[in-house]
């Protein structure tokens, strides 16, 4: 479960980031349509930011399982 969270989380992360590289590529032809992909690529990058915390708790618990 902790590997789903941490490949839904790497694959968030690079939707973001290129959502903020085509925000770059806009910003001198349309200012809204960079604020749009900047925003979206923002909350794109707090979804993943959430799916890693889950990996990271999912991964501890089983670690302190193991360790038991």
């Amino acid at each position: 479960m902790a590997a789903k969270h941490h490949a839904t989380a790497a694959e968030l992360h690079d939707q973001a980031a290129q959502h903020m590289r085509h925000a770059v590529k806009l910003f001198d032809q349309d200012r809204s349509a960079v604020a749009h992909d900047a925003q979206l690529a923002l909350s794109l990058a707090l979804r993943a930011l959430s799916h890693g915390n889950e990996a990271a708790k999912l991964f501890v618990n089983v670690a302190s399982v193991g360790a038991s």
